[in-house]
């Protein structure tokens, strides 16, 4: 970007197409390489291209909805509101991206065993993965949501030269709307892996695209840029109840097993975020107070997830891996 001669935003697009381009062909040569599997030639197999296609469209109907509410909201933000608000919403879907990141590894772990038990006739064993799945996503974007939710304007400060108006508060919202979208994204593993999707995300997939029309509306009326995310908030909540039904209906998925596990991760929210805040109020603004509320929160969020949401055998597992850690 630094030595283009062309338009700055033009140049860094091209250059974003370049890197995926180079990655996926990074793939693609490694897979050759190593994996006969991934070998073949170009065949017609008119009822297995119609049975895939049919698959990846229900998913693109679905999936393509988190770029209509993201992007979409965008453009009417920078309708209604101007560029400025456009800025704050594109450091916050910056912090999204990095919470996200560490949500993905986790679930890429186990979308494979949930599929694969699922698929052998096992589905307690997969349902257990999708409770132990739901509960690690919760607790990972926890420990990013309460410490940002006091401070999110000194992490910013730190991080920005200029804070855009609005942003600290559009980063708290974004990483609560994160935990309200992805907390139930288990559940699609396990409708993915009986392979009827069709209802799945024709019914979800038509619930999320709710979020722009009635952000819009909710514009149109004079509500403030930061509705939007308690719009898309409130929509994905909609959403999940309608994932829970389907999966249950598809696959005998225990919704009480579910509630009980959101119930438990209620209870560490709750004990882990008054003492934060205790802590935060009684100190003043500063470096100091930014690291001691960060290692309290943690601290209390660590302790009562041990209490409240670890079942026995996760308790045990935690203590041979410390107990290995401990006599290296």
């Amino acid at each position: 970007l630094y030595i283009s001669a062309f338009d700055k935003l033009i140049t860094y697009a091209v250059l974003m197409v370049g890197v995926a381009l180079l990655v996926r062909l990074a793939f693609g040569t490694f897979c050759k390489k190593n994996f006969e599997e991934s070998r073949g030639k170009v065949v017609w197999d008119g009822s297995l291209i119609k049975e895939m296609s049919g698959f990846a469209g229900w998913s693109f109907f679905g999936s393509s909805a988190y770029i209509f509410n993201t992007q979409g909201v965008n453009i009417v933000s920078n309708l209604f509101f101007g560029v400025t608000i456009n800025s704050a919403r594109g450091v916050a879907l910056q912090v999204e991206g990095i919470v996200k990141q560490f949500v993905t590894n986790i679930l890429t772990a186990f979308n494979p065993q949930i599929t694969k038990s699922y698929a052998a006739e096992d589905p307690q064993y997969s349902f257990e993965l999708v409770l132990k799945a739901c509960k690690y996503t919760f607790l990972v974007i926890l420990v990013f949501l309460l410490p940002v939710f006091y401070l999110s304007d000194q992490f910013l400060d730190i991080w920005l030269a200029n804070v855009p108006e609005h942003a600290p508060d559009f980063v708290r919202l974004t990483i609560l709307c994160l935990l309200g979208d992805m907390i139930c994204n288990p559940l699609q593993t396990l409708q993915l892996a009986t392979g009827k999707i069709r209802k799945y995300y024709l019914v979800t997939g038509a619930i999320s695209y709710m979020v722009l029309p009635i952000v819009w509306i909710a514009f149109k009326m004079g509500a403030s840029a930061g509705w939007a995310y308690v719009i898309y908030f409130c929509v994905y909540l909609v959403v999940n109840v309608a994932r829970l039904l389907i999966v249950h209906a598809e696959t005998g998925f225990p919704i009480s097993e579910f509630l009980k596990e959101i119930a438990k991760l209620l209870l560490v929210t709750i004990c882990s975020f008054v003492p934060s805040v205790i802590v935060f109020s009684m100190m003043p603004d500063g470096l100091l107070r930014l690291f001691v509320t960060c290692i309290v929160t943690w601290l209390f969020i660590a302790g009562t997830t041990w209490l409240f949401a670890l079942t026995e055998g996760e308790k045990v597992f935690v203590k041979e891996i410390i107990g290995k850690y401990l006599h290296k």
